[in-house]
């Protein structure tokens, strides 16, 4: 019988019919273990009394989950701001019980759909919520949908107790002395607001303590500057090349690289235009590479390294360097063709695997749509196929998908790479367009009454139950049951996030 179950007996029978006993087996290292059992063996109190007391330990703890500091006088403790907000309905509770429990990639919906509804928490389910955020890792919430929901009481909670304070962290405004006296991680959160608020001021930050820090809060701090990132914060970066370290160089040279107009964007193009001619013919077209190059001092400042050990040789590794320091949309531009002719002239060069790397790691970092879905529309295969598909705006991630369905006549799975695209597939955490939904709901029909490796089949079903349109909620719950190749636990689990996820549009339309 646990406390709690041994309290409630003890409050329905009476303590004249019951004996309440003290706990057994205390664990020291619990607070309030310890104090309920202070309060049960206490003599000064009547039998009645420490039934009160136990009572109260264990029931506040369970609203506010944290054991409360002493005061003096209880009128020095701050009280909470009241929150009039309406409550949320009980079947959402219910909901975030269960999500987090088995399908937390709903979370995201849920948090939005409270926020939609314009009311508030039950008060014993704050603490439940606190404690999941902290002590599970999820997708991160957006700190102001995150704040609205938890209201005022929330944020109370957050400074009261130290376990959830990385969620008052989140909601809390810059806090500059936190910079000069806090540890690396305060520092660093410090900064990140600070930047956020006032661009001007986190430079300053970082120039007047350049000296005091060490390479990685170097490394670090710089990396900050990527938030609000502008022509304003070019001389810090080009002063943070002359550093002695090359990861604070390639720190401060991967955002120069986002600097159109900056120095050393003409600089990294000039290299590469100086190794890479792209011919422009009548009849045809050919890109020649001059290997006549050696590495030297400049480029080392500009945060290209010599130690990279990549298997085609020193100078194709400098070379996928300066790629992945230039905006493939320069290049594109600049040599008169198309993304995809671009390609198909590359593939025809004797250094095609070089460039194919070097364009593929640029189009990632860049986010450069038209060579990204050039290059995943194309029966290229690349390596980097997933890491290229999560950069893709979500409208061009649905035209690639339509592609691979089409070119597998719906059957993914069964694919060359379908591994991959399945993989890819998974990854599109967003709600999908009614299109998008109806052509992989399509796909799956096929799927699931054909043999595929329930591996990859029921994570699949999951993720298409999770994020497609509602409309199809229906047919996939209907084909999934009668499918063959999934065990009934798979089954049950897919029937269960669609149940719920019903339950929780249902509830926000009613809202």
């Amino acid at each position: 019988m646990t406390v709690k179950d041994n309290l409630v007996t003890a409050a329905l029978l009476g303590t004249e019919n019951y004996s309440l006993e003290p706990l057994s087996n205390v664990d020291e290292t619990s607070q309030l273990e310890t104090l309920i059992n202070k309060a049960l063996t206490s003599e000064t109190l009547t039998v009645e009394s420490r039934l009160l007391s136990a009572s109260a330990l264990m029931f506040s703890y369970r609203r506010a989950g944290y054991i409360p500091l002493k005061a003096e006088d209880s009128s020095e403790f701050e009280q909470s701001e009241n929150d009039t907000r309406p409550v949320i309905a009980e079947r959402l509770s219910q909901a975030f019980r269960q999500l987090t429990e088995d399908f937390p990639r709903l979370l995201d919906e849920w948090f939005k759909t409270i926020d939609q509804s314009a009311k508030k928490l039950p008060e014993d389910l704050l603490p439940e919520l606190l404690d999941f955020l902290t002590t599970h890792k999820q997708p991160p919430i957006d700190p102001k949908i995150l704040k609205r929901v938890i209201g005022p009481r929330g944020e109370w909670l957050c400074n009261l107790n130290p376990e959830w304070k990385i969620l008052g962290d989140k909601i809390i405004s810059a806090n500059p002395s936190l910079f000069e006296t806090g540890d690396f991680n305060a520092r660093c959160k410090a900064l990140e607001l600070i930047r956020e608020e006032d661009p001007a001021q986190a430079r300053d930050l970082i120039k007047n303590t350049w000296q005091e820090n060490i390479p990685a809060e170097k490394t670090a701090f710089i990396k900050m500057l990527e938030n609000k990132l502008s022509a304003e914060d070019e001389p810090l970066l080009e002063f943070a090349l002359d550093d002695s370290r090359m990861e604070v160089r390639q720190a401060a040279a991967d955002l120069l690289a986002f600097l159109p107009d900056a120095a050393f964007n003409q600089r990294m193009y000039e290299r590469f235009k100086n190794i890479v001619n792209i011919k422009k013919g009548i009849l045809s077209s050919k890109i020649e590479v001059n290997v006549n190059f050696e590495y030297n001092k400049e480029m080392k400042r500009d945060g290209i390294s010599q130690k990279i050990d990549y298997v085609q040789g020193e100078k194709a590794g400098l070379l996928v360097q300066i790629l992945n320091y230039i905006n493939p949309e320069h290049i594109i531009k600049s040599s008169g063709f198309a993304a995809d002719k671009l390609l198909k002239i590359i593939t025809e060069s004797e250094w095609k695997d070089t460039l194919l790397t070097g364009f593929a790691q640029a189009a990632i970092k860049f986010k450069n749509q038209e060579l990204l879905l050039s290059m995943l529309l194309s029966d290229i295969p690349y390596l980097l196929e997933i890491e290229m598909f999560g950069q893709l705006l979500d409208a061009n991630k649905e035209k690639v998908v339509a592609s691979w369905v089409e070119k597998s006549s719906g059957n993914v799975m069964a694919a060359h790479n379908g591994f991959r695209h399945i993989e890819c597939i998974n990854r599109m955490e967003y709600p999908w367009s009614r299109k998008m939904s109806d052509k992989i709901m399509t796909a799956m029909q096929k799927m699931l009454t054909e043999k595929n490796n329930e591996y990859f089949l029921a994570p699949l079903a999951l993720t298409v139950a999770t994020y497609a349109d509602s409309s199809i909620l229906d047919s996939l719950d209907k084909s999934t049951s009668d499918c063959a190749y999934l065990s009934d636990t798979s089954i049950s689990r897919i029937h269960s996030l669609i149940t719920l996820r019903k339950n929780i549009l249902a509830t926000s339309a009613s809202s």
